[in-house]
């Protein structure tokens, strides 16, 4: 791989990232935000591919926003995976996605069923599967 080492002067030689399993996680769901959350807009990212160079921090939150913009201890996790998977409203838009699913493929019947049953018949009857 001919990748740079650093992002450039222009960019303050910021080092680029090695991914562990945790981060490349986290960076997909950034990805793909668009699509656990409705009925917010965010542009097309233009690539497929997870950047290279970047940083990640806390928020740390003002004294002044101690009583209005802060999440409570209970609500706070340790990486947005688990604030995704914690958060209701997101909860609630997977589970009426689901249950939508679920009932459009409610009168079909799946791959694994239909070859429990001897799967379907193809060309003439000649050549049907004889059953002891």
């Amino acid at each position: 791989k001919n990748e740079r080492q650093t992002a450039g002067k222009g960019w303050f030689d910021m080092k680029a990232v090695e991914y562990t399993p945790e981060l490349r996680r986290e960076m997909r769901m950034l990805k793909l935000r668009g699509a656990y959350d409705p009925k917010r807009f965010y542009k097309n990212a233009d690539t497929t591919k997870l950047p290279t160079h970047f940083q990640i921090g806390t928020v740390v939150g003002g004294a002044t926003d101690f009583y209005s913009a802060r999440l409570a201890k209970r609500d706070q996790k340790q990486s947005l995976a688990e604030e995704i998977l914690h958060d209701k409203d997101i909860e609630r838009v997977r589970r009426g996605r689901f249950a939508k699913i679920q009932e459009n493929n409610a009168g079909s019947m799946g791959r694994k069923a239909k070859r429990r049953l001897g799967g379907r018949e193809r060309g003439n009857s000649f050549h049907k599967k004889q059953k002891p």
